[in-house]
């Protein structure tokens, strides 16, 4: 990361939120009918912005973001610590120059000794698959 860029988070820096939410809505083509922000709430509510991880230049642009939920899965006995990720996106002027490999691995980094699974919310399978991901079920479309 060179000095015209900077890693934080979108408790660090609200503002950007209407933009981090257009650029999601912009790269997964989101239907204008729907909210990535209301359909993902788990990622984009306010109480979770720490962890909503973006890259922003020195305009203020967002060029790329990914966010992580933390959740407990299990029973009355027993709890599993999870890390749901997703929202994974970058600028279309901005791929293929290592900022969604940052994100993730800083993500990874900090959540490694905390959770027991990660679990990432992606069609793309392929390209998850360089950080140790694979595709664990099917995908219903509504």
């Amino acid at each position: 990361m060179n000095s015209n860029y900077i890693i934080t988070t979108l408790k660090q820096r609200p503002e950007l939120l209407a933009q981090v939410i257009a650029l999601i809505e912009s790269g997964f083509n989101y239907d204008s009918n729907y909210s990535y922000a209301m359909d993902f709430m788990l990622l984009m509510n306010k109480n979770n912005h720490q962890n909503c991880h973006i890259i922003v230049n020195n305009n203020n642009e967002v060029l790329a973001h990914l966010a992580v939920s933390l959740r407990n899965i299990g029973t009355d006995t027993f709890n599993i610590p999870v890390a749901l990720i997703g929202g994974a996106v970058t600028h279309p002027l901005f791929r293929g120059k290592g900022f969604f490999r940052l994100l993730m691995e800083r993500l990874i980094k900090q959540q490694i000794n905390k959770v027991a699974i990660f679990l990432l919310w992606s069609t793309e399978s392929g390209l998850y698959k360089k950080f140790g991901f694979y595709p664990s079920g099917g995908q219903l479309k509504f």
